[in-house]
């Protein structure tokens, strides 16, 4: 019986040390190339992307861009913006609603009851 736990106990640190090791070798760079073609993937200032041809800018199908959420005054001025690309028709919108949540924390209760509510509690002051 206590070689079995001997045993149990040593497996669980050579699991351990696996584990460890096995983390301290991703890296940066490790990550960087499980990611699809990292090479591939450039950054277009907005003078090279108004400097390509709509029909160009069309030929990119593998370009995805999300930008938002914005206010509607926003928005008009970030169409505005885009217009000059004449990408009109690869633009789509969707609505985006945030409702405002506040949290408010009043300190701790005496009991459970007096925290949902049911009770009320004087202040001592």
């Amino acid at each position: 019986m206590r070689t079995v736990v001997l045993l149990l106990i040593l497996a669980n640190v050579i699991l351990f040390g696996y584990a460890r090791l096995d983390r301290a070798a991703q890296s940066e760079a490790g990550r960087l190339g499980a990611q699809v073609q990292p090479d591939r993937i450039r950054v277009l200032t907005s003078q090279q992307v108004a400097a390509l041809a709509p029909g160009k800018v069309a030929a990119l199908a593998d370009v995805c861009v999300e930008w938002g959420p914005f206010s509607d005054a926003d928005r008009a001025r970030a169409q505005a913006d885009i217009e000059p690309l004449q990408i009109g028709r690869l633009v789509s919108q969707r609505p985006v609603t945030a409702d405002p949540m506040w949290w408010v924390n009043t300190g701790p209760a005496p009991s459970r009851a007096a925290a949902s509510g049911s009770v009320s509690v004087a202040s001592g002051s």
